[in-house]
């Protein structure tokens, strides 16, 4: 996909929607597959995505920065990669009750400033692992490691055939298009935080 220099809201809207069909078809070895090569393209880079984020922003240490891209890439793939999230995941015989995996939708996920890559990196594994598609906005402060953060896990996904725009980002955002996008009909889920004491 790559970021756009005039954002679309429902273009951008319109690329994820086209990209959760084609998700929502995936099955789980499928679907395992492009989060494991995600994993392993984002952990071969985690250095690098490190001096990037420490350089850009001035924040931190880069040799702390690499340990926040592990736990976000190894830590989090060793934590997901048996979860079952497609098709039948649980059953109540005694209930009669069946739960089904069913991808939500495309997510907005905002970046911030302090832990821009391995907030990236993390968001992006668990979208894909779920099959929904990700909408990236990062940190305007941060923007040049969070995009290529998100451009080594999207090529990768690729790689394993994940569908087309699964990954979008956005260079800049205003905060009229950051509402309009996190109020979008079609949109799932707004990540806002990075969770697990990444951001």
């Amino acid at each position: 996909m790559g970021g756009t220099p005039e954002v679309n809201v429902e273009e951008i809207m319109r690329r994820a929607i086209a990209a959760a069909a084609i998700f929502g078809q995936l099955d789980q070895a499928q679907t395992d597959r492009i989060v494991r090569a995600v994993f392993i393209a984002a952990f071969n880079e985690r250095i690098r995505l490190a001096k990037m984020a420490q350089e850009e922003t001035g924040i931190g240490r880069w040799e702390d920065k690499v340990m926040k891209n592990v736990l976000a890439s190894q830590m989090v793939y060793e934590d997901i990669r048996h979860v079952k999230t497609v098709g039948v995941i649980a059953e109540d015989e005694r209930l009669g009750i069946v739960e089904i995996a069913q991808p939500l939708g495309p997510i907005f996920a905002i970046a911030p400033v302090t832990n821009p890559t391995s907030t990236v990196i993390f968001k992006i594994l668990i979208a894909l692992k779920t099959r929904n598609p990700l909408i990236i906005r990062p940190h305007r402060s941060a923007a040049k490691c969070s995009i290529e953060a998100a451009r080594i896990c999207y090529e990768a996904a690729l790689s394993e055939d994940a569908p087309e725009d699964c990954v979008q980002w956005v260079s800049d955002m205003s905060r009229e298009e950051t509402q309009a996008m996190m109020g979008h009909p079609r949109l799932a889920l707004v990540l806002a935080t990075g969770g697990g004491g990444l951001v």
